[in-house]
C-alpha cells in the first residue's frame, strides 16, 4: 500500500501552495480547472501595466513629437533628397491634414556669413604735434586745464547771484572746502552783489547760502602763501595779501551797510569769515550739520569780518574769547543755544522746504516798514562801530599775514587740512 501511494504521488505533478502564490497565478489555475485542463507548472507572465503617470508622461511625449512633425512638414522641401521629393503633397499626422506653406531646404540652416561693409576703413590714429605754447602750458611747473571758458551769463563768475521776484539769492562755489574758499575776486563780486541788491526797488530780502556739504569756507589760504613760501617773493606776497584784506573789507563793509534783511542759510562748513557772516545776519537758520570754526589761532592771526564785535555781543564774551583765542568749534546745537542761529531743522526738510519758502516770508511787506524795523533792531550795536572795527581788523590782517610765523602756521595748516 504504501508503494502504491508512493507510485500515485509521483506520477503526479506537485499542486501549488496557494498561499505562496500571487494573485495572477491563482486565477491562471482556477481557469484551468473550470475547463478540465491540468494546470501547468509555470503559468504565462502577464505584461504589466504602466502607472497612471507614466502613462500620461508617454501621452504628452507622443502629443509634442506629432506636433513637432506637423510644423517640420509644413515646409516644402527644394533639394535633391527622395525623402524631400516624396513629401511635396500634403501630409497627415493622425487625423490633421498639413498643407505645405513654405520652401525649406537644408542650407537654410547653415550659418550665414556677413557681407563686407563698403565704409571705407578709418585710418590710424596719428599723434598730435602740441605747439610751442601748448608745451609751455604742459610743462612740469604748469597744470594744464581741459574745459572750456564760458564767459558768466550776469557777470559773476566766482559766486552765483539768482534775483527772483522780491528776492536775491547769493551762493557760494564749491561743495568741496578746497573749491569753497574765497579769493579776492570772489570777495569783489559778492561785494557788487549787495550793493546791487541795496539798491533795487524790487529786491526786499538777500539770502546767502551754499552749495553740498559747505556754507562758506573762508578766505582762500593757498592764495596768500602759494604753494610754496619758499619760492614766494617778498613783494608778490605783500602784493596778495594787500589785495585780499582791501577785498575783504568792502565785503564787510557792503554787508554792515545793507539796509534789507540779510538771511544766511547755513547748510554745512562755516569757518573764518563763514561764522563772521553768519554773525552780522539779521537772521540766521541752519542745518543739523552746520559747523562753525574759527581758526583764528591756529593760523597766528587776528579776527577778521567784525567777529572780534559782533560775536562777543551775541554768544556772550566768555564764549566769544574760547572761539577766537582758543579755536573752539560749535556744532548746530550749540550755536543754536548760544544764541548765534534761531533755528535748527533737519537736513532734508532744510533743503527741500526751508530754502524755497524763506523768502516769501517777506515779499508781501512793504520796503519802509522792513528798513526801519531793521535799523530799530540794530541800534544795540551801531553802524559806525562795525565800520571802526572793521577798520582796525584791517590793518592788523595785513600785518599778520605779512608775517613769516603766519605764512608757516597757514601753509601748515593747508598741508594738515589737505586744502
Amino acid at each position: 500500500m504504501e508503494t502504491d501511494s508512493a507510485a500515485v504521488q509521483d506520477d503526479t505533478t506537485p499542486l501549488k501552495n496557494y498561499s505562496t502564490t500571487s494573485e495572477t497565478e491563482r486565477e491562471f489555475i482556477q481557469d484551468q480547472a473550470a475547463a478540465g485542463d491540468e494546470p501547468s507548472a509555470t503559468p504565462p507572465v502577464k505584461k504589466p501595466l504602466l502607472p497612471k503617470k507614466a502613462r500620461d508622461a508617454l501621452a504628452l511625449i507622443t502629443r509634442r513629437s506629432v506636433r513637432v512633425l506637423a510644423k517640420m512638414t509644413e515646409y516644402e522641401p527644394t533639394g535633391t533628397s527622395e525623402t524631400h521629393t516624396k513629401s511635396n503633397e500634403s501630409t497627415s499626422v493622425g487625423k490633421t491634414a498639413i498643407t505645405p506653406k513654405k520652401s525649406f531646404s537644408t542650407s537654410d540652416l547653415r550659418p550665414k556669413t556677413k557681407t563686407p561693409s563698403k565704409r571705407k576703413p578709418t585710418p590710424p590714429r596719428q599723434k598730435r604735434d602740441l605747439s610751442q605754447a601748448s608745451k609751455e602750458r604742459c610743462s612740469p611747473g604748469k597744470i594744464a586745464l581741459r574745459h572750456t571758458y564760458r564767459p558768466p551769463a550776469n557777470g559773476y563768475e566766482y559766486i552765483t547771484v539768482r534775483k527772483e521776484h522780491g528776492h536775491v539769492a547769493i551762493i557760494f562755489p564749491g561743495d568741496v572746502t578746497s573749491r569753497a574758499m574765497l579769493r579776492p575776486e570772489a570777495f569783489a563780486e559778492l561785494t557788487n552783489a549787495l550793493r546791487v541788491a541795496d539798491s533795487d526797488n524790487n529786491c526786499k530780502i538777500v539770502t546767502v547760502t551754499g552749495c553740498g556739504g559747505v556754507f562758506c569756507a573762508g578766505v582762500d589760504l593757498t592764495y596768500l602763501v602759494g604753494s610754496d613760501l619758499a619760492g614766494r617773493r617778498n613783494a608778490v606776497r605783500k602784493h596778495d595779501v594787500n589785495n585780499m584784506a582791501e577785498k575783504l573789507r568792502d565785503a564787510v563793509n557792503a554787508i554792515i551797510n545793507l539796509s534789507k534783511p540779510l538771511v544766511s542759510l547755513v547748510n554745512g562748513l562755516a569757518r573764518g569769515f563763514g561764522t563772521a557772516l553768519v554773525a552780522l545776519s539779521d537772521i540766521a537758520y541752519a542745518s543739523e550739520r552746520a559747523v562753525f570754526e574759527t581758526p583764528y589761532a591756529a593760523l597766528l592771526q587776528t579776527p577778521e569780518g567784525c567777529a572780534s564785535l559782533s560775536l562777543p555781543s551775541i554768544v556772550g564774551p566768555a564764549m566769544a574769547k574760547d572761539m577766537l583765542m582758543m579755536g573752539r568749534t560749535l556744532c548746530a546745537e550749540e550755536a543754536y543755544k548760544a544764541g548765534l542761529v534761531s533755528q535748527v531743522y533737519i537736513h532734508e526738510f532744510f533743503i527741500h522746504e526751508l530754502k524755497p519758502t524763506v523768502p516769501e516770508c517777506m515779499i508781501d511787506k512793504p520796503l519802509s516798514i522792513i528798513r526801519q524795523t531793521k535799523k530799530m533792531v540794530q541800534r544795540h550795536l551801531g553802524r559806525y562801530d562795525l565800520q571802526e572795527c572793521n577798520e582796525d581788523e584791517y590793518a592788523n590782517l595785513r600785518n599778520s599775514w605779512q608775517a613769516e610765523e603766519c605764512c608757516k602756521a597757514i601753509l601748515a595748516y593747508v598741508e594738515r587740512e589737505r586744502l
